[in-house]
């Protein structure tokens, strides 16, 4: 939604629009842009004063009905707040003493909850259980005779302005604010709330794939809540398990998508619920190593690719250690001055791994081995040799039906293609054929955006160029990919002759680079940094 509001906003040209956003003030830390462009104005909310908390009254209540003493009392304890001041109107009208209202929206809260006939308390505690948003339906699922409530007490909460119908979805609520959800949810006994957790998840269980986060994440806080109460026994064993299941499938298919900020949020919650001796922890560490690079995070993925190679060895599975220790001696050849490898070392380690793959018959490590030594022999000089790696690599991932590794493959390939001898119109031919195979993966999506950028560039269409780059950027910065986007945007700038954007664009590209200490990257890009600042 972000970049989309972003596309509007950099693109429309023809339309008068305005766009009015509402957000925390944390949204300016993820896009530090906002607000500052020209065309752009952030207002900041604060909180209202008396003479707007009175008139926030009096649409609320339609007609002067409350003392003036009480009136500023209401402003007074709401501090401006205007869901203080709506449930304080609420439960004023419901009969309570405006002498002794709560001095905390969350103690009101808890009062006006407190205040519910017991059956409608009861409704509203297991829906925080779902969620902001839920079903009538769902209800009935978790409900202890496993009937759903009746209308009559929908409609009460609804009158009471605790939930509200659902504006899309028929069936369904929603709790007016976050706030109530949490005091509703709070009030359920932990040993309560886990089977309620554990009942919805079962609920949800075979509608899909799609589920699966959602799933994990009901068995993940019914297992929370046991070891909370002390409870380590076989049913909070189990729990963990399933969730971590759940957890590791959707985090896998987040991976393959190019999502890697969701990768790494499944993948490590799926291995903090496993046993460190547990198979199926170990053969997630490869994948969180890989996506905890791509998002940056290095020094956390050495441990995990390093702990990989050491448990992997440690119990006999040979691909499994190998292919950590490729993706290892990729990660630790970009930080030559911490770990001392160096270009032989890593073609041995590749060359070693190969020999494990084809004995095992493991043709998806086959293609990242391959991967990897094709990408060392391109920053060699050997194009030609690492474009046949690359070629063979993305072919034995295809086999294997490993779709992010052939994505990953074809991403460098394609820039084999761009360095290399190929003529400009022959690698564009290819990329178009390449494109039809990203399969909505991101990674491979900003790859080929930032291999055709640089070659439109080349033969002199610089507008056709700059869009690719700002297509590019907004792709990877959505989807955390900014560490794949290297040089690309300020050699663009370069090629048109503009040296004061391209030092612009690629000064902080080089600073993240160092400070992450991803030097094999840097070393890339500073080259075209020092060409900008010479002209």
């Amino acid at each position: 939604m972000l970049v989309l509001l972003e596309h509007l906003v950099d693109w429309t040209r023809d339309a008068p629009l305005l766009l009015l956003c509402l957000a925390r003030p944390d949204l300016v830390d993820l896009r530090p842009a906002w607000g500052s462009q020209s065309q752009a104005q952030a207002l900041t909310l604060e909180p209202l004063s008396h003479g707007e908390s009175d008139e926030l009254v009096e649409n609320l209540l339609s007609r002067s009905e409350l003392a003036v003493a009480t009136r500023a009392r209401i402003s007074e304890v709401a501090a401006g707040n205007p869901l203080f001041v709506e449930q304080l109107l609420v439960m004023l009208v419901e009969g309570g003493d405006p002498e002794h209202v709560p001095a905390t929206i969350q103690a009101l809260l808890a009062a006006r909850l407190d205040s519910l006939p017991d059956d409608e308390r009861v409704v509203l505690e297991r829906a925080s259980v779902v969620g902001l948003d839920f079903e009538w339906e769902a209800l009935g699922e978790i409900a202890p005779d496993r009937r759903r409530p009746a209308g009559a007490q929908l409609a009460a909460l609804v009158r009471k302005e605790l939930i509200s119908p659902h504006e899309a979805i028929e069936d369904a609520f929603r709790f007016r604010h976050m706030l109530i959800r949490d005091a509703a949810y709070e009030r359920i006994p932990k040993e309560l709330r886990s089977e309620l957790h554990e009942r919805f998840a079962g609920w949800l269980d075979g509608r899909g794939d799609e589920f699966d986060e959602v799933i994990g994440h009901h068995l993940e806080q019914a297992f929370r809540c046991l070891t909370a109460l002390g409870r380590h026994d076989d049913r909070a064993r189990a729990l963990a398990e399933n969730a971590a299941e759940r957890l590791a499938a959707s985090g896998r298919r987040a991976y393959a998508r190019g999502d890697i900020p969701a990768t790494v949020n499944l993948l490590e919650r799926a291995v903090g619920l496993l046993q460190l001796d547990d198979p199926r922890r170990l053969r997630l560490l490869p994948y969180l190593g890989r996506a905890l690079r791509e998002h940056a995070q290095l020094d956390r993925s050495d441990a995990i690719l390093s702990e990989a190679v050491e448990r992997g060895v440690a119990s006999g599975e040979r691909a499994l250690a190998a292919d950590a220790n490729v993706a290892l001696s990729d990660l630790r050849f970009h930080r030559p001055s911490r770990s001392g490898v160096g270009r032989h070392d890593v073609l041995r380690t590749v060359d070693a791994a190969i020999q494990v793959f084809d004995e095992v018959g493991d043709e998806a490590g086959l293609a990242r081995a391959l991967t990897l030594g094709g990408k060392v022999r391109l920053w060699g000089g050997e194009a030609g040799a690492a474009l046949q790696e690359l070629e063979r690599a993305a072919r034995h991932a295809r086999a294997a039906g490993d779709r992010p590794q052939e994505a990953e493959s074809l991403r460098y390939l394609c820039t084999a293609m761009r360095i290399g001898p190929m003529p400009v119109a022959e690698a564009l031919g290819r990329l178009d054929a390449i494109s039809s195979r990203a399969e909505s993966n991101r990674r491979l999506e900003v790859a080929l955006l930032v291999v055709r950028a640089r070659l439109v560039a080349m033969q002199g269409r610089l507008d056709d160029a700059r869009d690719l780059a700002s297509q590019a950027t907004v792709l990877a910065d959505e989807h955390g990919l900014q560490a794949q986007l290297d040089s690309f945007s300020g050699e663009v700038e370069l090629l048109a002759g503009d040296a004061p954007v391209a030092e612009r664009k690629l000064r902080p590209m080089c600073e993240h680079l160092e400070q992450i200490g991803e030097l094999g990257f840097l070393s890339s890009v500073v080259p075209h940094l020092f060409d900008a600042l010479h002209r």
